[in-house]
């Protein structure tokens, strides 16, 4: 095993603070994987975000780093700190009610602007679109989303489609791509007699952020602390239910975790958190 000098001085402070709480620190592991049943193995722990040639990179906080740490079968080639030490949030404090994003990446769409867009469309294409709400969050927001469909010529047993984003707070990217594809659909109907035709005969919804509570703490204070899960307070104190690992198909069964503090924690049932629960009672 191979451990990076910033592995090395987490792991000695570890040792020296046990029991301090590592699970709010942020770092990015890179990992060994020469073939599929090696990246399956690292999936059934954590949480890949990418993977380069024979190398699996992932965010991870500081208990799963030490559990990666101690396990023989991982080859962890290196650790890097990404999120500073929480004690620095009190030179913070007078922007944190700061929600958005942090300036080389204002164009994202922060929750607020998020609903201005789908009014907007609302607004602008009104004979086709229909602003919702699915449910409520844990910090009882409200999960937006759009109905587009053209009911001039009223059909039965319409088909539907679903498009869904942001179950994890910190892939921002995302919440843009359902945004860019509303406003690509519905300024095409405009022009384009297929998009009618279709619009007259299925129905498609958009919800375009289904962790809204993740991504504003992600960005509040415009800097990102690589939040991933939703801000449930757990039983051990811990935040945060992987809201991905929440459904009730395939629960428990694997690349998840029962640990509160695991960036892949499932919750305590399957559909535990209101957010997967308005999914499901909105299909």
């Amino acid at each position: 095993m191979r451990i990076g000098l910033v592995l090395s001085f987490f792991l000695s402070c570890c040792a020296i603070s046990a029991g301090t709480g590592t699970s709010s620190s942020r770092f990015v592991v890179e990992i060994g994987a020469k073939d599929v049943g090696e990246r399956s193995m690292i999936a059934s722990l954590i949480h890949p975000d990418s993977v380069v040639g024979d190398r699996v990179f992932a965010v991870v906080n500081g208990d799963e780093l030490a559990m990666l740490s101690n396990s023989e079968a991982i080859d962890l080639i290196g650790a890097e700190l990404l999120e500073e030490d929480r004690a620095l949030d009190r030179y913070y404090q007078p922007f944190m009610s700061v929600v958005d994003f942090p300036d080389a990446d204002a164009a994202f769409h922060t929750y607020d602007e998020m609903l201005l867009v789908l009014q907007g469309l609302a607004s602008d294409f009104s004979a086709l679109v229909e602003l919702f709400s699915i449910g409520k969050t844990v910090q009882n927001r409200d999960i937006w989303a759009i109905r587009i469909s053209d009911d001039s010529e009223p059909r039965l047993n319409k088909k539907g489609m679903v498009y869904m984003a942001t179950h994890h707070a910190r892939e921002h990217v995302s919440t843009e791509m359902p945004i860019m594809f509303a406003k690509e659909l519905l300024n095409s109907s405009l022009t384009d007699p297929g998009i009618q035709q279709l619009l007259k005969q299925i129905e498609i919804y958009i919800i375009p952020m289904v962790n809204p509570d993740g991504v504003i703490h992600d960005i509040t204070g415009k800097r990102y602390k690589y939040w991933r899960k939703n801000r449930r307070t757990n039983s051990d104190g811990s935040v945060g239910v992987d809201l991905n690992r929440n459904y009730g198909f395939g629960w428990g069964t694997g690349g998840s975790s029962s640990t509160p503090t695991s960036e892949i924690y499932m919750g305590t049932g399957p559909f535990s958190e209101p957010e997967t629960a308005s999914v499901r009672d909105f299909f």
